[in-house]
């Protein structure tokens, strides 16, 4: 296991420089509630990706609406309330280029196939990892970096 020092004298699990230079220059979504994983965020932007945030369903709505093209969507289902069964298959067709990954404890019953579920626990490292996994069920190549 590889891992950095950190100034706050935590330590952050490292990728390899290969997975680095692939995921740079990604958009991200993290629809996540308010004071939920705050260490991934920065995490990400210090790995070169473009991350936005949406902390309720209405930011998450404007974001998935909006013209940025995001190769990952991050769901944590609680911020879509009730509606978010109904939501994910709404995603894929608004966002067709985007891979979802939901963040639950425990995968739901049925999960649509090009879904796949991240514990929210998990190292952020394993966050990268699970957006190249969405990617790869997606079945799309990855966009050259962007700016």
């Amino acid at each position: 296991d590889a891992s950095t020092l950190l100034a706050d004298g935590n330590t952050e699990e490292t990728l390899a420089i290969g997975l680095e230079a692939y995921t740079a220059g990604w958009h991200v979504l993290l629809a996540i509630p308010p004071g939920k994983h705050q260490h991934v965020q920065p995490y990400l932007e210090r790995k070169q990706i473009v991350v936005q945030m949406a902390q309720d369903e209405n930011a998450f709505l404007q974001a998935v609406a909006s013209p940025t093209s995001h190769e990952v969507i991050f769901i944590q289902p609680e911020i879509l309330g009730q509606h978010f069964e109904a939501i994910i298959p709404i995603v894929a067709r608004v966002c067709p280029n985007a891979a979802v990954v939901l963040l639950v404890n425990a995968p739901p019953e049925s999960t649509p196939q090009h879904v796949i579920t991240l514990d929210p626990a998990t190292p952020p490292a394993l966050w990268i990892q699970a957006m190249i996994d969405a990617r790869s069920r997606k079945n799309m190549p990855a966009p050259s970096n962007r700016s």
